[in-house]
């Protein structure tokens, strides 16, 4: 049996995929194909951030006899537009300017998930596969309209003195002006100089901090090891920290992570089942469709975050009837609920609270002419349940999830809900990706 200390593994993983400063961090994956199938237990599933790829492991990490084990539940959501590492400014990465077409474009992922643990009723265990969509919109507000152009003027102002630098640094270089960075520091002193006294003037900095930046920029541009695209790469950041750059990134980063207002995310999710374990012969169970409303309050109430969901969730009854036995599904459901999340600045807290509203028609006979007669059944249930997740990095979550299913559940005999899961992030923007204009 294949065991696995998941600690070491998270902390190696942590130092391979996060080499660079990403704009948003990972909230916890809720893809839908994880849901379709019994993975994800949570029923609202919050908007995802941006990311290229998001991946999931879904286990109590822990075999019959108490060891620790590969969990063989997987989950991926793919969002192609993140995938292409696009060049946006400041404002139409938070404000596209083609309202729905643009969210549609940027905001649309794809989810697949898989379990070799759908269990039948006789204890068989089968293999499922889930696949799902979705796209969110945010509505924005004029609050945040003015939050965002704020951020672009303060860039602009900071980004175009160290544009100016490094455009002379690289005219230097690619015309062989300068052949080492001791050169081209001296040769460039004139242009900082100048470029800096300006920017330091504008923004009321002292005689004394402006010989400061000026001074460190040359000094550091000497200790370059070379003229490569990477030590110019490496200069410009030496200028952006020196102009404070840093800073309004990571107030540009925050703001990102509490900005308040009004989204919506649509979804869709469908779910297969191998009864035989055989590729060739395939059952689809249910599927559901999926409205989930979201708003998170501003300033001093910004960790603070509501969530809706109202979905219907359509289940073959022919199917469960046959594996499923003594169980009792119904062929239409719609579930609505409420649920509240607590971000921290390493953990985060979500409580929700779901309702089921469920009908099916069960044949009654036939009339004087044959025909075939129904009675509705219905039904009414409740899901609560609890998650809290720990950001080991910006781009890793673990997870851990506590409540009470509805019933029957993916698994009729039991409605407790406890999942464990380590969540991965891949491909989020980072500061390079964005422009002045």
């Amino acid at each position: 049996m294949k065991k696995l200390m998941m600690l070491p593994i998270v902390l190696l993983l942590s130092g391979i995929i996060i080499p660079q400063q990403t704009l948003n961090d990972l909230n916890t994956p809720t893809a839908p194909a994880a849901w379709i199938i019994g993975l994800q237990p949570n029923s609202i599933l919050a908007p995802k951030t941006f990311q290229a790829l998001e991946a999931s492991l879904y286990s109590n990490f822990m075999n019959s006899s108490g060891g620790i084990t590969v969990p063989d539940n997987y989950a991926l959501e793919f969002s192609p537009y993140w995938a292409t590492k696009p060049k946006l400014s400041f404002s139409d990465y938070m404000l596209p300017k083609k309202f729905f077409k643009d969210q549609i474009v940027r905001n649309s992922s794809f989810s697949i998930a898989s379990t070799k643990n759908f269990v039948f009723e006789d204890s068989t265990k089968t293999n499922s596969i889930g696949f799902g969509y979705r796209v969110n919109f945010y509505m924005g507000s004029e609050s945040d309209e003015a939050k965002v152009e704020k951020f672009k003027k303060d860039f602009e102002n900071s980004a175009s003195p160290a544009l100016k630098i490094i455009t002379a640094a690289t005219k230097m270089r690619d015309g062989q002006v300068v052949k080492n960075p001791v050169e081209l520091g001296i040769m460039l002193t004139p242009r900082i100089t100048e470029t800096m006294g300006k920017y330091c003037d504008i923004n009321g900095l002292s005689d004394k901090r402006k010989a400061e930046i000026i001074n460190k920029i040359v000094l550091q541009i000497s200790d370059l090891p070379d003229l490569s695209d990477a030590s110019l790469n490496k200069l410009n950041n030496i200028v952006f920290e020196q102009l404070e750059l840093e800073a309004i990134f990571k107030e540009f980063k925050s703001y990102i992570k509490e900005r308040h207002g009004l989204s919506f995310d649509l979804g869709f999710a469908a779910m297969v089942n191998f009864p035989t374990n055989n590729f060739e012969f395939s059952v689809s169970p249910h599927q559901a469709l999926w409205i989930t409303p979201t708003y998170r309050f501003a300033d001093d109430w910004s960790i603070v975050k509501i969530l809706g969901v109202l979905r219907y969730e359509q289940y073959n009854t022919d199917y469960y009837q046959k594996y499923f036995p003594t169980a009792k599904f119904y062929d239409n459901n719609i579930d609505y609920g409420v649920g509240g999340q607590l971000d921290f600045k390493k953990f985060s807290l979500q409580f929700e609270i779901v309702g089921r509203s469920s009908n099916t028609e069960i044949a009654a006979g036939v009339d004087a002419l044959g025909r075939k007669l129904y009675t509705k059944e219905t039904s009414s249930d409740i899901q609560y349940s609890g998650t809290f997740s720990y950001h080991l990095d910006d781009q890793i979550t673990l997870s851990y999830n506590l409540g009470n299913l509805f019933k029957p559940a993916v698994n009729p005999n039991s409605t407790l809900l406890s999942m464990l899961s380590v969540n991965f992030g891949f491909g989020a923007p980072t500061k390079e990706d964005l422009t002045v204009k």
